[in-house]
């Protein structure tokens, strides 16, 4: 079907000895210039419920959710996009996988003067990995900050950073199980590009390279 206004739907069925199959999806207006777009089935013959659903609002602003169900488990999530402030923006995710028994989620913003911030964690029956970082103003300069913990690997790392100009200066320290790691570094430049110093020291055992989302 083919409305006036423009919304749509469709729907299906298939019944078969092993069972029934029926599902529906349609796209629709929301408030404000808004649209979104639905579907949803039921699988017999393989035990499975799906539905989804996506929205984007007048403003900008979107939203989207899953939803699965199986004889294994159930495995859901949801993420969106999303104005903070003034002039900033904002994106968030979630998931949880019952099947794999893991949940996982994700926050990342720019705020309207620059700054940003992110931050993401993930469980598993391993374990958990979490983190986060952002960057700032500072004075005449910025700066930089961020940490991970991976519980799994029983490893961490933190670090700092600031820049003035050309002249930039570092921080960092990380954890393994075997042992502490500490860093710091310099990098200094002339007055009229007339060249530049970097200084750099690292101590403790080699860390293994740290990654996140």
């Amino acid at each position: 079907l083919v409305f006036g206004n423009g919304n749509t739907f469709n729907t299906d069925l298939t019944n078969s000895l092993a069972g029934l199959n029926i599902g529906a999806s349609g796209t629709y207006g929301i408030a404000n210039g808004g649209t979104g777009t639905s579907a949803v089935r039921i699988d017999g013959p393989n035990q499975t419920f799906s539905t989804n659903t996506g929205l984007v609002f007048g403003n900008g602003n979107t939203f989207k959710t899953d939803l699965t169900n199986t004889p294994a488990g159930l495995n859901i999530g949801a993420s969106g996009t999303y104005g903070i402030g003034n002039g900033g923006t904002g994106t968030s995710g979630l998931r949880i996988d019952g099947p794999n028994q893991t949940f996982s989620a994700n926050t990342g913003l720019t705020f309207g003067n620059g700054n940003t911030f992110s931050a993401d964690v993930t469980k598993s029956p391993s374990g958990s990995i979490y983190g986060a970082n952002g960057t700032f103003g500072i004075g005449n300069g910025t700066g930089l900050a961020g940490f991970r913990i991976n519980e799994i690997e029983s490893t961490s790392a933190y670090n700092l950073g600031v820049q003035f100009g050309k002249n930039q200066y570092s921080l960092n320290h990380g954890a393994s199980p075997e042992g502490n790691t500490f860093g710091a570094g310099a990098q200094l430049g002339f007055a009229n590009d007339k060249g530049m110093v970097n200084l750099n020291g690292t101590f403790g055992p080699k860390l293994s390279e740290l990654t996140g989302g």
